[in-house]
């Protein structure tokens, strides 16, 4: 199957301090998970839309440039501080995706609670887990650290809410309102994440 046609932009930047610079994958068991930036009803030409669906339509995300700086600032700030443990962007299958990711990089489960996540006009569940709205971040934090990195975003003007924790588990799990609405274990998403490819490579 051919890769659907995609623009690509890279930024590239100096990094001062290597040692300042943070890894995507969840490391510590109860740490908190903190989502910055609002999520929007934007699943037009997503890839849930593509895969679940089989539809390719529908408006693309909006870009918002001056949210993204907000957040760099953020981010930034907060590095600058040691109050980060991990930093993902929120991209391509939207929310759920990032955190599967952060969770199979770091072979640690995770419990999200998607009411705490911070929206605006979003109606659906598929939405909050599966909209691609640009300049959102999720962030591994310790808990002692949630007050700081709050304050950070009110002070940059970014939404921001704690919506989770790192779990030790095995699983990832998806609740609303206390109530289960997904769960994978671990096993089955390292399967579908980095099995995939040596599997189809196999028949070439």
């Amino acid at each position: 199957r051919q890769v659907r046609p995609t623009a690509t932009i890279v930024g590239v930047g100096r990094v001062e301090d290597v040692g300042k610079v943070f890894t995507a994958e969840l490391k510590v068991v109860g740490s908190l998970l903190v989502v910055i930036g609002d999520t929007l009803p934007e699943i037009g030409a997503s890839e849930y839309l593509h895969r679940v669906h089989g539809l390719d339509h529908g408006e693309v995300p909006t870009p918002r440039p001056s949210a993204e700086l907000r957040a760099y600032r953020l981010l930034r700030e907060a590095a600058g501080a040691g109050a980060l443990l991990s930093v993902h962007d929120v991209g391509l299958g939207g929310l759920s995706v990032a955190v599967a990711e952060m969770a199979v990089a770091g072979r640690l489960g995770a419990v999200v609670d998607l009411e705490n996540v911070p929206q605006r006009g979003v109606t659906r569940l598929d939405e909050l887990m599966f909209s691609e709205t640009q300049a959102r971040y999720l962030l591994e934090i310790q808990q002692d650290r949630a007050g700081e990195i709050l304050k950070l975003a009110e002070k940059h003007s970014v939404p921001a809410a704690v919506i989770g924790r790192v779990v030790d588990g095995g699983e990832l799990v998806f609740r609303w309102r206390g109530r289960e609405v997904a769960s994978f274990s671990l096993e089955e998403l390292m399967d579908v994440y980095e099995g995939v490819l040596p599997r189809l490579l196999e028949g070439w």
